[in-house]
């Protein structure tokens, strides 16, 4: 009979280790995807941000000064893109 109780405890505790290592696996999984979904919120506002800017005629402020930055400038962009409008 006791080999009964000892083989109920050791199937027990590998059932009890499995649902801590698929709780772990969750909470991991989680924490990814709420890291992810923060990212996009940033992404996303930078992003609304810059097109209401280009929508105001502001693109330059909203991107810095592009001599700096090495970027090259958006006006002739922003007037092809008024006249096809």
């Amino acid at each position: 009979m006791p080999s009964k109780t000892v083989e109920q405890r050791e199937r027990a505790e590998a059932k009890f280790e499995r649902l801590q290592k698929v709780a772990e696996e969750g909470r991991v999984a989680m924490a990814e995807y709420r890291a992810a979904a923060a990212a996009i919120r940033v992404k996303t506002e930078r992003l609304r941000a810059l097109r209401l800017a280009l929508a105001d005629g502001d693109a330059l402020a909203a991107l810095g000064d592009p001599a700096k930055n090495g970027a090259k400038s958006t006006q002739k962009r922003g007037k092809q893109r008024q006249k096809t409008h």
